[in-house]
């Protein structure tokens, strides 16, 4: 679970008190408590949604220098930006997919990805393709047998992309799991690949040289004269 930040930055998307308010946090009593809490949330899709437009005047106007400087927070901040970075695509994500009056994710994402790459290249003159898929996997469709049956024979060339991905995740929550260890051990098995893989490269390269090289001519030899042989 991702650690909340704290409540009392300056105002963004949401003020401070809204901050708390959808946290529950922050209790609205007496009177007029019900009257004050429809207000609160009224005022929070009102601001979020003029939010939203201001992205418009961002994309279109905001000097690039501006931007750079905007993803390139000190060190400090760049975990809580990265992780803010994710909630954005995953509200957009989970509220277009159940939405009955807009399009839906995909279509903003394509759309934007279009966008944001005719203004890098400065024409739209470009034929740009956007791919997306969503493919979900629950632990019950999950074949563990075969698995099972693949570290116990070492079939690790056999795993395929999906059965790889459920071993790590589960891996990883064991408690036979350390993180150090397992950086290091990856730091050199990765060491030793790329130097596998520039052997091979220069083996191959060599080769192909090889076979590129001019080959000379066979020099043709001449029958030997039979020294026996008469005069005619």
């Amino acid at each position: 679970m991702q650690k909340d930040l704290p409540t009392d930055r300056s105002n963004g998307m949401l003020t401070k008190k809204q901050r708390e308010f959808i946290r529950g946090e922050y209790e609205y009593e007496g009177e007029y408590a019900s009257q004050k809490r429809y207000q609160q949330r009224k005022a929070i899709r009102e601001r979020v949604r003029n939010s939203l437009y201001d992205f418009t005047e961002l994309f279109e106007h905001l000097d690039e220098n501006e931007r750079e400087k905007i993803f390139s927070p000190p060190e400090d901040e760049r975990e809580p930006l990265n992780q803010a970075l994710i909630n954005l695509v995953a509200f957009l994500y989970k509220e277009t997919h159940v939405t009955t009056t807009l399009p839906n994710f995909e279509y903003y994402l394509k759309s934007g990805v279009r966008r944001a790459t005719y203004q890098l290249a400065g024409s739209d003159m470009y034929d740009v393709d956007v791919d997306f898929e969503v493919r979900r996997t629950s632990p019950q469709d999950v074949e563990w047998d075969k698995i099972e049956d693949k570290i116990r024979f070492r079939k690790w060339d056999e795993f395929t992309e999906g059965e790889l991905k459920w071993f790590l995740r589960y891996y990883a929550k064991s408690d036979e799991f350390d993180p150090e260890i397992a950086h290091e051990e990856f730091e050199k098995r990765f060491e030793q690949f790329v130097a596998e893989t520039q052997e091979a490269g220069s083996q191959k390269a060599k080769a192909s040289r090889e076979k590129q090289r001019p080959r000379p001519d066979p020099i043709e030899t001449l029958p030997e004269e039979d020294e026996n042989a008469e005069d005619e």
